[in-house]
């Protein structure tokens, strides 16, 4: 579920787009901003889309990766970029920035039980914002973490019934929702939840 979303009509969605993309606003035409990316697939092959941003007009764009994957969402010194109290990741693209996703990063993980290394792919996204540098940063992940047969509570690991993988071990199929300048909505929803919490306590004492 993307909240915030009824501006959503304004952008095209065309998830079914098998080429990469590269976008940036101009004088004379529309960015393409799509709803939803081909963030990775198992199979075929794995668009990458470039937004670059530009001084004639600011966008933003909010996303919600996957609660484990957001820790390792991190600048060169392996800072975490922040998310919302909703655990989207919002971004504000103008003149210098930029925001990539798609494509495929492959890292040795190591196996919990054989000790093997196995080849194992993951998603690429990085962007920047005023200047620094964010990436999902797998070699720190890989270091970290550890694969194992029949460890399926997260969506990345070994092929099992019905969900396949790419390769030995990789993330599974996955879409990811963007949000294009809906910033304000966000947190008027977070204000509204926060009412909502606070009126409850209220009525409770």
């Amino acid at each position: 579920m993307v909240f915030g979303h009824s501006n959503f009509d304004r952008y095209e969605l065309r998830s079914e787009d098998d080429s990469d993309i590269d976008t940036k606003p101009t004088f004379f035409k529309k960015p393409y901003m799509p709803k939803r990316w081909k963030f990775f697939r198992t199979t075929g092959k794995n668009p990458v889309f470039t937004y670059k941003g530009s001084a004639v007009k600011t966008n933003s764009v909010a996303f919600k990766l996957p609660k484990w994957m957001r820790p390792y969402l991190r600048d060169a010194q392996g800072n975490s970029y922040p998310t919302t109290p909703l655990g989207y990741t919002e971004l504000t693209l103008g003149s210098g920035d930029y925001l990539t996703m798609g494509g495929i990063t492959t890292v040795s993980m190591q196996d919990a039980d054989t000790r093997n290394q196995v080849p194992t792919s993951f998603p690429q996204l990085s962007f920047s914002q005023d200047g620094v540098e964010y990436a999902l940063r797998w070699n720190a992940f890989s270091q970290e973490r550890r694969i194992s047969k029949g460890s399926y509570r997260q969506n990345w690991g070994y092929a099992r019934a019905g969900r396949p993988v790419r390769g030995l071990a990789s993330v599974t199929d996955m879409n990811l929702e963007l949000d294009w300048n809906s910033k304000k909505k966000f947190w008027m929803i977070a204000a509204g939840v926060a009412a909502l919490a606070s009126g409850l306590l209220f009525w409770k004492r």
